[in-house]
C-alpha cells in the first residue's frame, strides 16, 4: 500500500492505517527499536516499536507538512 494511503486511513480510519503502517514498516522499526534497545527487556522493546506507531498517529498532521520525505524516514 502507499505511504499517502496510509496517511489518509490514518485520518480516515486509524485502526486500519495504523495496521497498514505496521504491516509495512513494522520490522524495519523493530529492527532499529532493538538495535538501540539491545540491553533491554523484550517487553522495553515491544513498548517502544508500539509507542513509535502510537507516536505516528498522533502526530498523522505533520507527515502532509513533512517536507516531502517518506513516512518510513518519520518512523
Amino acid at each position: 500500500m502507499e505511504e499517502q494511503k496510509i496517511i489518509e486511513l490514518l485520518y480516515e480510519d486509524p485502526e486500519k492505517g495504523i495496521h497498514e503502517a505496521i504491516n509495512l514498516y513494522g520490522g524495519a522499526v523493530a529492527t532499529i527499536c532493538r538495535n538501540f534497545l539491545f540491553d533491554c527487556d523484550e517487553m522495553d522493546v515491544e513498548e517502544a516499536i508500539a509507542d513509535s506507531f502510537l507516536k505516528l498517529w498522533k502526530s498523522k498532521e505533520k507527515l502532509v507538512s513533512y517536507g516531502g520525505k517518506t513516512m518510513k524516514s518519520y518512523l
